[in-house]
């Protein structure tokens, strides 16, 4: 995801925004299991007043004059410019962090809950040191929330998944969660760890 405003204005001005293989295919299947097949996948950032960025993504089909419209490996995207205000009743924001920054709160010891969205299968391929399975189907049933002076940050493999789940907490006021940029799949490209799971990856 762009880091400033100039990164997401020169994304609109040329058509910058790709999605891998693996994140084409879950927004094809997040599409099916959500009934919005059919629907573009609208990209929107948010401005907050120190100059940060929340990211809000959900199938809509309601472009506005200033959006900018393409494809990329069959899926049909809406990119947003960045702005203040809200995106739409069906578009709801979460805050995104980067692998260095969980690893360094990992390294301080500071409060993290990790909830992996993945499947059993995937999660049993290995984990991020503490990482909570909790497939996606269940975040409507279980609500993960974090404790007092916890974070709450929530990955899977490219991101995707995580984003639809940070994203439906906030729309049920959950606000907090965040979004491991890039999933297992970046924090691996980064150097960083991964772990073995638990030999009983059961859920529920």
């Amino acid at each position: 995801m762009p880091t400033s405003l100039n990164d997401w204005l020169r994304i609109l001005e040329n058509r910058m925004l790709y999605l891998s293989s693996e994140a084409a295919e879950q927004v094809r299947l997040s599409a099916k299991e959500g009934k919005c097949e059919g629907l573009p996948l609208r990209v929107a950032a948010l401005v907050q007043e120190d100059g940060s960025f929340h990211y809000a993504i959900g199938f809509e089909d309601t472009p506005k004059d200033e959006d900018v419209r393409f494809s990329d490996k069959g899926v049909d995207l809406i990119v947003a410019p960045a702005s203040a205000g809200n995106t739409g009743r069906s578009m709801y924001p979460f805050e995104e962090i980067d692998p260095a920054t969980l690893a360094s709160w990992l390294e301080k010891g500071e409060s993290v809950r990790l909830i992996d969205v993945r499947s059993p299968a995937e999660y049993a391929q290995g984990i991020i040191e503490g990482g909570e399975l909790m497939p996606l189907h269940l975040i409507p049933l279980q609500m993960p929330e974090a404790k007092e002076g916890e974070k709450l940050v929530i990955y899977c493999r490219t991101g995707m998944r995580s984003g639809q789940a940070c994203g439906f907490l906030s729309q049920q006021g959950k606000d907090g969660a965040l979004n491991l940029r890039g999933g297992i799949v970046a924090w691996a490209q980064q150097g960083l760890p991964i772990s073995r799971a638990d030999k009983d990856v059961s859920v529920g």
